[in-house]
């Protein structure tokens, strides 16, 4: 037979006769709904989990129900002439029967009239006895609020010599409560208390973690311990003599308590806090609502309200949500923050911004893996803000520190240059040059230069000027460059001859084997050219076998270049060159002579061929490769741009340059990095101390171990992220002037 589901209701069905006005209501259909119901009872906790799953199971035909005396009469609403619940209706309304211990009162000088006066203010000659029928509770919630204090302390200190009063602490449980003379009683009637729920009235503080009690003094603390102390002795009967005392301590924590809350509203990051080697947490809502729901409510009042909590309001800021509490009494219980703040702005929004931005991913693609987790973020117009604001100066300030430093290890030493610019689209269509100048001995890149085309300016003309402001910039900061490494370019050529004289020009090998291949490629497509194509390879490998053993002797490495034509057409000796008399190679057995397909003086293709080898434009750029310099770092720093501005985007000049610092700070934190060696012989088949580059094995042996350097999180990407913080706190001034501003 159903009946209300709260201990001590007395109403069930079957009742209309005697409780007309009563009706008893099923439990909704939503588990979460059920559990609040559940949870304004108080009856119910380790429970409760299964409770609401048996309820929820059994639905509407299961023997569960809430009678309408606990609900209030504005969760009810007509449907025509039909009384009926909303649906957020929570029950609110409960009636607590005290436990009824009989109290024996013997006086024969006061009439039998005013013995039911209980609560008489004036003082009684009359004998007290008290006698316990039945469990007693904490007295603050059995006694009516009209009782005078005087009376409960009386009666509070004559119960608590019985054990069974100081160890009680269940829920409310009947009571009756007699006054006897002689053989006659007369039952009092039943107090009513409304939302009687027990709570420790000392909250623990859920912001631990951030810890704004340092600035309290140890006398507050000291005074809060001892409040808190008075009010656990005070529910378990030990101290109940004088009930004021407990409130007075508690009032003091929870004054304490409003302080820190109302701090922490305002939380700044103005203390020096590592928010960004603070490890972080993905939690989903629900349990994100199963905790909160286990906070009471903290308003202030004279009285403890703690209250359970009936609503959470959470407002999203990014990937920040704030949370607001709201008891039953309708306070704002709490206002929680997901992340520390500094002013209005989230520091959680500033860091994910700078991790998006310092490890190369795209917008785009990161917001939409964060959609499809149902993960808060930011828009686009928030993360552009974001790095004009904070991102941007923050990698400008850590690229003036690494040209200070390398500018420190420069000084008093000749440097040699290498140079190379960057287009960020194929020529055709290219918005911005970058020329990047880096030291051939460290491998470290020193300056770069980035410049926009526009009216007037071509990719030839662009590429002259940028290095030129690079390399004055350079010169400025007092770098004693002696020589200097570029790809073929007649205007830099002109450039160097004229303006920087005192430099040593030398033109990239790579890019001058390069050059000679296309060469050739465009003279085997002749007629009867075709056997050039052959000997394309072995040209250009013995150019740069010549720049690479000319000893630094320019009439040594041309006559070694002109040897390639005696070479061609098998002719070995060559007594008309004064340097190189012969070639270092063995001699050719016949097979190979045979197979061989020889250029001599009679074949189509030497004349041509000749023209090339013997251009004396072409003679004059070899004569600058004596020493033997080359760009592939270069290359290999362009290749890692990539990795932040690929070229299949548009970018503006702000991000290009940063993106250009990112990587080359990247590069000079690498390039000179050390690999890592063994250091465990379980863990890898090579010998203990021998350098852990790679080591792959063939599919045939069914293996395919790798070992590889650790990857480490590299300390200049948290360097940027703190100084984004302290530009965002204050603690830094922002000098980040926008390029984009200065081209217009």
């Amino acid at each position: 037979m159903p009946n209300c589901i709260v201990k001590g209701c007395p109403h069930r069905s079957g009742q209309k006769l005697k409780y007309p006005d009563v009706t008893l209501h099923p439990f909704p259909h939503n588990l979460h709904q059920i559990k609040k119901w559940l949870l304004q009872t108080g009856q119910h906790g380790n429970d409760l989990e299964s409770l609401a799953d048996k309820i929820l199971r059994g639905a509407k035909n299961s023997n569960f129900r809430m009678c309408s005396t606990h609900f209030s009469e504005e969760y009810y609403t007509f449907k025509g002439s039909k009384r009926m619940l909303k649906p957020n209706a929570v029950p609110t309304i409960f009636y607590t029967s005290p436990v009824l211990p009989i109290i024996r009162a013997q006086s024969t000088s006061v009439p039998a009239a005013k013995r039911m006066r209980v609560d008489d203010p004036e003082p009684s000659t009359s004998f007290t006895v008290v006698r316990v029928v039945s469990r007693l509770i904490t007295v603050g919630t059995q006694t009516d609020h009209r009782r005078n204090r005087t009376d409960v302390s009386t009666m509070t200190k004559k119960l608590s010599k019985d054990k069974d009063v100081a160890t009680q602490t269940e829920p409310p449980v009947k009571m009756e409560i007699a006054i006897q003379t002689g053989d006659d009683s007369i039952e009092a009637e039943l107090w009513k208390v409304q939302k009687d729920h027990i709570y420790p009235v000392c909250f623990i503080d859920p912001y631990k973690s951030i810890d704004p009690l340092e600035s309290i003094s140890e006398s507050k603390e000291s005074h809060s311990a001892k409040g808190c102390l008075s009010t656990l002795h005070t529910s378990k009967g030990e101290s109940s003599q004088n009930p004021t005392n407990s409130l007075e301590g508690f009032s003091t924590d929870q004054n304490f308590l409003n302080q820190t809350t109302e701090s922490l509203e305002q939380s700044t990051v103005h203390q020096h806090r590592d928010y960004v080697r603070q490890r972080k947490f993905i939690i989903f809502e629900e349990n994100l609502d199963s905790l909160l729901y286990l906070i009471k409510c903290q308003h202030p009042q004279t009285t403890p309200c703690q209250a359970p909590i009936l609503n959470i309001q959470k407002f999203i800021n990014g990937s920040m949500i704030q949370v607001r509490l709201l008891c039953l009494d309708g306070h704002k219980s709490l206002i929680w923050n997901s992340q520390p703040l500094s002013g209005d702005i989230s520091v959680g929004n500033v860091l994910l911004a700078n991790s998006v931005l310092v490890c190369g991913l795209s917008f785009q693609k990161v917001k939409k893996m964060l959609d499809l987790l149902s993960i808060p973020f930011f828009s686009q117009t928030t993360y552009c803000k974001y790095q004009m604001s904070y991102l941007f100066p923050s990698i400008d300030l850590q690229w003036r520190h690494e040209q200070e430093s390398t500018q420190k290890e420069l000084s008093g030493k000749s440097v040699a240059l290498a140079g190379d610019c960057q287009f960020d689209t194929p020529v055709h269509s290219t918005k911005y040059c970058t020329y990047t100048m880096m030291d051939v001995m460290s491998k470290k890149i020193l300056s770069f230069t980035i410049d926009q085309l526009g009216k007037g300016k071509t990719s030839v003309g662009l590429e002259k000027a940028t290095f030129e402001t690079c390399l004055d910039k350079l010169l400025d900061d007092n770098i004693d460059v002696k020589i200097i490494a570029t790809s073929r370019h007649d205007g830099i050529e002109k450039l160097v001859a004229t303006k920087y004289s005192s430099i040593d020009h030398q033109i990239d090998v790579w890019n001058l084997c390069k050059s000679v291949s296309k060469k050739l490629v465009a003279a085997s497509k002749k007629r009867d050219c075709r056997d050039i194509c052959k000997w394309i390879s072995a040209i250009t490998n013995h150019l740069w076998w010549c720049a690479q053993t000319c000893n630094q002797d320019v009439d040594v490495l041309l006559d070694k270049w002109k040897s390639v034509m005696f070479h061609i057409a098998n002719k070995h000796r060559f007594h008309s060159l004064e340097n190189y008399k012969h070639c270092q190679h063995k001699r050719l057995n016949a097979v190979k002579e045979r197979k061989c397909a020889w250029i001599t003086s009679e074949h189509p293709a030497h004349t041509p061929l000749s023209r090339i080898i013997n251009d004396q434009a072409l003679l004059r750029d070899i004569s600058k490769i004596e020493k033997f310099c080359h760009t592939r770092d270069l290359e290999s720093f362009h290749s890692k741009v990539l990795k932040y501005k690929s070229k299949r985007s548009a970018f503006s000049m702000d991000s290009v340059y940063t993106d250009t610092i990112l990587a080359a700070l990247s590069h000079n934190r690498n390039v000179s990095r050390e690999d890592v060696n063994i250091n465990c012989a379980q863990k890898s088949p090579l010998p203990f101390g021998e350098k852990r580059c790679k080591v792959a094995f063939s599919k045939s042996e069914n293996r395919d171990d790798k070992f590889v350097g650790e990857d480490v999180v590299e300390n200049y990407l948290l360097d940027i992220m703190s100084n984004s913080l302290k530009i965002l706190n204050g603690e830094l001034v922002n000098q980040w002037s926008s390029r984009s501003r200065i081209l217009r």
